[in-house]
């Protein structure tokens, strides 16, 4: 009677851990699904942010060249506006040299004013002369050479009276020839003026030209700095997004990184209770009783086959990939590996093709190892894990579980 209750206790604990253990392990496949989902957001976030990274850096060498060609204008501003500045002094240059011309006009109208007022002055004393000798006639100046006492007052009395004709014809000839000498240069003067205002309109000209191509570069220039404001506030649109999409792939890693964590601990939990299942029940199972443990192999391969032992005891399904609720022999394999990101067939065919091929005497744990129709996870010493059959479901065996098995190929996928 104790015994039979003894029994009954190991075998009602056995079922509260083995339904335990299905809820650990459904919890770690609710994890492990969000974790997926997870990563395929980070993958569609990374390639946004490439694509936006790329057209920022489109848009950057485009503001470059903008402004590769805002210097070039500013540079032909300043060119321009030193120029202006140089027809400005050549016109300042002008008008003093107008300024002095005219001057030099006015000081010969003064001259010319001036001569021909000694000439009409002369002309006038001329026509004295001339009136008095004509109202007095040419007695007088006989009369006057008669009375000459002697030769020497007579000759000097003839050479006065032609004397006086001559230095009369005399000073208006030279006033005339001086009036003639100003007009001509007053002419040159004024020719020279008339050239010297026609470059200074030329200059002016010049300069207005000057002014225009300024205001257009001008215009140039500020077009360039609407263009680079625009394409500057893109860029800021773009860093934004950028930013953003970091911030969210940094919280979904975050946590996957919280979920790898519950997973750890529920995986610890359910090879516990999956341990003290399989130390209370001696039935369903062609394994040897005892729990096992991958050892030997990389890291990342270990960590494989101890994740597929944690899943021993639950169900096979044919066609099925849930760790779970229950998966064929390829669903297993595909599923265990897809929980470490790696993405396999589900076919125990296909299977033969995937990694590298290695001897069933080098093969370690994590090794996937094939049969005819069917696949099975390598654990180390000569032991496999794998979903078996609907009678047995995911088991531990021996690498020849059967005393007909045949291995056709051992692949290495990490």
């Amino acid at each position: 009677m104790k015994l039979y209750r003894k029994i009954t206790a190991l075998v009602l604990a056995g079922v509260i851990l083995l339904a335990q253990i299905g809820v650990r392990a459904e919890d770690i496949q609710s994890l492990q699904e969000e974790n997926e989902a997870l990563q395929q957001k980070i993958e569609s976030e990374q390639s946004e942010i490439e694509e936006t990274e790329e057209q920022m850096l489109e848009l950057e060498m485009e503001i470059d060249d903008q402004k590769s060609e805002m210097i070039n204008i500013m540079k032909d501003i300043a060119d321009t506006e030193q120029a202006i500045a140089d027809k400005e002094e050549e016109i300042a240059n002008k008008e003093e040299e107008i300024a002095a011309k005219e001057e030099e006009i006015a000081a010969a109208e003064e001259e010319y004013e001036a001569a021909c007022t000694r000439r009409d002055e002369q002309y006038e004393a001329m026509k004295v002369h001339i009136q008095y000798m004509y109202e007095n006639g040419d007695a007088n100046y006989l009369v006057l050479l008669l009375e000459a006492e002697d030769m020497s007052q007579l000759l000097n009395r003839a050479e006065y009276i032609e004397s006086l004709y001559s230095y009369d014809s005399q000073v208006l000839a030279d006033y005339e020839a001086t009036m003639e000498e100003i007009a001509d240069l007053q002419a040159g003067l004024e020719e020279q003026r008339a050239e010297l205002v026609s470059e200074q309109s030329g200059l002016e000209s010049e300069e207005a030209s000057l002014v225009s191509v300024k205001a257009e570069l001008e215009a140039q220039e500020a077009y360039l700095n609407e263009i680079i404001a625009s394409l500057q506030t893109k860029v800021d649109n773009f860093d934004a997004l950028l930013t953003d999409a970091q911030n969210r792939v940094s919280s979904y890693k975050s946590q996957i990184a919280s979920n790898n964590t519950k997973i750890t601990e529920l995986e610890e939990a359910a090879a516990a209770a999956a341990a003290a299942a399989a130390a209370q029940s001696s039935s369903g199972s062609t394994s040897s009783g005892t729990t096992e443990t991958a050892s030997g192999g990389s890291a990342t391969a270990q960590a494989i086959a101890n994740y597929a032992l944690q899943f021993v005891g639950n169900p096979y399904v044919w066609g099925g990939t849930s760790l779970t609720n229950g998966c064929d022999c390829s669903g297993f394999v595909m599923s265990v590996y897809a929980a470490f990101g790696y993405s396999l067939p589900h076919s125990s065919y296909s299977l033969r093709s995937v990694g590298t091929g290695v001897s069933l005497s080098e093969a370690q744990p994590g090794d996937i190892v094939c049969y005819s129709g069917h696949v099975a996870i390598y654990i180390g010493n000569g032991r496999i894990v794998h979903a078996k059959s609907s009678s047995t479901g995911i088991v531990t065996d021996n690498v020849y579980y059967s005393s007909s098995t045949v291995v056709l190929a051992v692949r290495r996928v990490i």
